[in-house]
């Protein structure tokens, strides 16, 4: 299986594992992405798990979760003008994850 194969249960299950309340991941947009070389620096294949939730005490922020083709995360929020990454937690059970799914990574 490739990246353009994971579901969006498996994406929730993801977003679940990166943010450090699990119970608050309920309501996520899942996207993919093609590889678009028409987006110059930006042309990549990904996916985008994207939900609202607290960043700070009762701060609630839009969150984005990316995961790129060779498996690897960002984890950020963004305060409009201005995007802040997080620490991507339990990578090891994400990668148990792929490997449970058969998601292989793609190196370019």
């Amino acid at each position: 299986m490739k990246l353009k194969d994971l579901t969006k249960y498996q994406g929730l299950e993801i977003a679940q594992l990166v943010y450090p309340f699990p119970e608050l991941v309920k309501d996520i947009r899942f996207e993919y992405q093609e590889f678009d070389e028409s987006m110059y620096e930006d042309a990549c294949e990904l996916i985008r798990i994207r939900f609202d939730a607290p960043v700070f005490a009762d701060k609630v922020y839009p969150l984005m979760i990316e995961i790129f083709t060779n498996l690897s995360l960002a984890f950020y929020y963004w305060t409009g003008d201005i995007n802040e990454y997080l620490p991507v937690r339990n990578q090891y059970k994400i990668f148990e994850k792929f490997k449970e799914w058969g998601i292989e990574p793609e190196f370019e």
